[in-house]
């Protein structure tokens, strides 16, 4: 997936996925029974025409996904407040076609 998100955004083209894929076939990493069309529902079902690589991800090795244990994990954010930032590069996604930036405070507990 990172060979192919160029610039390190955490998404590529759905354009690119079949490229993606075919390496993967190819370099046989995992074997992929759907079609690159349905893997295109499953990882971008609003049709933004964007895979996201948590979506690649979890479509394709669901086995690795991580699991939260429900035991008491302390994190150096635990309990602190922080500010998070989001950016949306995707014109086309935003009001009047503007990149939009947006900003909150987190906590994790």
């Amino acid at each position: 997936f990172h060979k192919y998100d160029t610039e390190r955004n955490g998404f590529i083209s759905n354009s690119l996925l079949e490229q993606v894929i075919t390496e993967i076939i190819e370099s046989s990493i995992i074997k992929i029974n759907q079609t690159i069309n349905q893997l295109k529902l499953r990882m971008d079902p609003d049709n933004l025409q964007i895979i996201t690589e948590s979506s690649f991800l979890n479509e394709l090795f669901p086995q690795d996904q991580y699991k939260l244990s429900n035991s008491n994990q302390i994190g150096p954010l635990n309990g602190k407040p922080f500010i998070i930032y989001h950016y949306n590069g995707l014109p086309r996604s935003n009001k009047d076609k503007k990149v939009l930036y947006a900003s909150a405070q987190a906590n994790i507990s």
